[in-house]
């Protein structure tokens, strides 16, 4: 029974995921970098596992986007209404529970400061009011609801509703709403978008070894011939690098985990000797029946990537090298332009294209006018 239900859950939440508008996601960043700009402060609000929400975002807006090596960066004046046992309990007990977040929104509200409601159905009677409070007041508010929106739509200056009516899938979505929104304005403020190479590894920086054409050691690893001056060449147009390298001989144990890291490491050592930086190396260990997402054709190495390194990557001018069709596809299914390394781009039934071929022999030149 259990394992039925799990599967029509993760359908459900999948479904929901797919069909959630991300148009107010742009409107929420401008209104909390607004506010971190002007020192406004950031107030959230919740009830039940909202409230834990609100705590939990306000936890990620204040301290998981600071910078803490900057003694002079600028924070996110962001606390939760949830977090006050005392004056919570005092006001609903003295007054209402209808009051307990408006109560404390005015001692502590100013005009220009944000309000984050945080409600599944959108229409707890003290969320609204604390609301109501606040437009009045001057103040900006945001909604991330639930069950198309609820009253609380209509008194929000921007919102993000899940579309979903069960309360767990809507609670999800809001703390995973609080990573992304979070993890973006972290990635914002460390500098502009980043232009990235996102590079295969074997056949583009390593030429192919043995009879399943993997490296299982050091020993082995040979870098390609013109693919120093090939990365120095991308570097030095103002590319981050980073490896994508698709090895399936960790998964069928023809090379061991431990010397996949040994060999990466060295990779990038003797890359950085020739200042060429190298932001990353990402690895799909898996075998190709194992279908897993991160295996080229498909993209997840590359979302991966984007996730994990710790900087805004501008899709507009980075692209994908590689030397199969199947690296072409995985940049093209992430959005990126492609480049073949290849003397001449294979035949292909389905169509797929990359936007630039160049051979071994004069790769640098090549691709000088792409970059």
């Amino acid at each position: 029974m259990i394992q039925r239900y799990f599967e029509s859950y993760i359908a459900a939440l999948t479904a929901a995921l797919g069909g959630l508008d991300w148009r107010g996601a742009d409107r929420v960043i401008d209104i909390l970098l607004e506010a971190r700009d002007n020192d406004r402060q950031i107030f959230l609000i919740g009830n039940g596992g909202s409230a834990s929400a609100a705590s939990h975002f306000a936890c990620d807006l204040s301290k998981g986007t600071a910078d803490d090596r900057d003694p002079g960066f600028r924070r996110f004046r962001a606390l939760s209404l949830t977090d006050n046992v005392a004056i919570i309990t005092a006001i609903g007990n003295d007054l209402s529970y209808e009051d307990v977040f408006v109560e404390q929104l005015k001692t502590f509200l100013n005009p220009g400061d944000v309000v984050i409601a945080i409600t599944a159905s959108g229409n707890s009677p003290n969320v609204l009011r604390a609301l109501e409070y606040a437009g009045s007041r001057g103040a900006v508010r945001i909604g991330l609801l639930g069950f198309g929106g609820g009253r609380a739509r209509d008194l929000v200056d921007a919102a993000i509703v899940v579309p979903s009516r069960n309360y767990g899938i809507a609670e999800d979505f809001h703390l995973i709403l609080d990573h992304i929104l979070t993890q973006a304005l972290r990635r914002h403020l460390a500098g502009p978008p980043r232009a990235v190479a996102f590079l295969d590894r074997d056949g583009v920086i390593n030429e192919p070894v043995g009879e399943h054409q993997h490296v299982t050691g050091w020993d082995q690893f040979r870098f390609r011939d013109g693919a120093f001056a090939l990365l120095a060449a991308i570097h030095g147009a103002g590319y981050r690098l980073v490896v994508l390298a698709g090895q399936q001989g960790a998964g069928k144990g023809i090379v061991t985990e431990a010397n996949l890291a040994e060999i990466h490491a060295k990779m990038v050592e003797q890359l950085g000797r020739r200042q060429i930086p190298v932001d990353g190396v990402f690895t799909c260990p898996h075998r190709a029946e194992e279908a897993c997402s991160c295996r080229k054709p498909k993209p997840g190495l590359i979302h991966r990537a984007v996730t994990e390194l710790g900087y805004t990557i501008d899709f507009d001018r980075s692209f994908a090298l590689g030397d199969s069709i199947t690296d072409i596809e995985a940049g093209q299914a992430a959005g990126l332009r492609t480049v073949l390394l290849g003397e001449r781009a294979p035949a292909d039934d389905r169509g797929v294209r990359p936007d630039l071929v160049i051979g071994t022999r004069d790769a640098v030149g090549q691709l000088r006018a792409f970059l």
